[in-house]
């Protein structure tokens, strides 16, 4: 059977459409692929940096920690030499004159010095070892071995004002203010602890528009009725974390736009299905302009 002309360049055209089609397909496909490749390789280097970052953080902490523990070391050593030089002048008290003595009290002092300036470095040393997660045992054995270190010249120290004390009432009222200024020490400690603690802590919301404005966190202003933060916040709906712990948070929103004002280099912001994870990467930066963080979800 003879094709007619006109069926023949019918064929010829829809062979020619099916070709594009096909080729249509496989270029959407290969395009879809590469994209999803491509976010997974932006994921995986932005992960990569992030664990980089981690380790920096790390190894300065350990680089500090071990200083710490070598100058309280060499503390230690320097309250051995002077106490076994307080040994020697205290031998010899009653064959010399008042030089003698102001030795003792000069070299007591000293001791108390270096005692208390191990106490302040050892609870900072005990402060940067809480903040490394990872369980570092090496550490913990070396900590636990430098107070027992601490304790036992304590001790000793204790042991040598009450042979002291015998001899001279300015010996013991020497010591006396140690342990007064350790306590005085110990309290302001507390305090600046507690101060830091309540630095640390900064707050964020999210929340549509709506709920945003329902809760008193932002308000629309002026002509064009632009929506603003609130200077009297809503305390109680915004959730409170702690900025050198919190890296990442999460929200059940397909978008999400910063209301408050963070620096950009800070922070990065990925969309991962019906969730969207705000990844923050110096919190010192971050929470610079702004202890409260306000979310607009979309």
């Amino acid at each position: 059977m003879q094709i007619s002309p006109k069926l023949s360049g019918m064929h010829k055209i829809l062979s020619v459409v099916f070709i594009i089609m096909v080729s249509y397909s496989c270029g959407s496909k290969a395009s879809g692929e590469n994209n999803d490749t491509q976010a997974t390789t932006a994921s995986m280097e932005e992960q990569l940096q992030e664990l980089k970052r981690e380790n920096l953080r790390k190894d300065s902490l350990i680089v500090e920690s071990i200083t710490y523990y070598n100058e309280i070391e060499r503390n230690l050593s320097d309250i051995q030499l002077k106490e076994n030089e307080i040994k020697t002048h205290f031998a010899l008290l009653y064959h010399t004159d008042n030089n003698e003595k102001e030795n003792i009290l000069r070299k007591i002092r000293h001791i108390n010095e270096l005692r208390l300036e191990n106490t302040r470095k050892f609870n900072a040393l005990q402060r940067k070892m809480d903040t490394i997660t990872v369980a570092e045992n090496q550490f913990k054995e070396m900590i636990t071995r430098l107070r027992s270190e601490m304790t036992q010249k304590d001790k000793a120290i204790d042991k040598l004002r009450k042979s002291l004390e015998i001899k001279g009432q300015e010996y013991t009222s020497l010591f006396g203010e140690y342990q007064a200024q350790v306590k005085q020490n110990q309290e302001q400690e507390a305090l600046n602890e507690e101060l830091e603690r309540r630095l640390n802590l900064v707050y964020y919301a999210a929340g549509s528009m709506q709920e945003l404005k329902k809760n008193n966190v932002v308000s629309s202003k002026g002509l064009l009725r632009k929506a603003t933060i609130n200077d009297n916040l809503n305390e109680s709906y915004f959730t409170r974390i702690e900025a050198d712990r919190t890296k990442e948070i999460v929200i059940h929103a397909n978008k999400i736009t910063l209301m408050t004002n963070h620096n950009t280099t800070s922070y990065t912001i990925t969309e991962e299905g019906k969730q969207t994870k705000l990844r923050i990467l110096d919190p010192a930066i971050f929470w610079k302009t702004s202890r409260y963080l306000v979310i607009l979800t979309q």
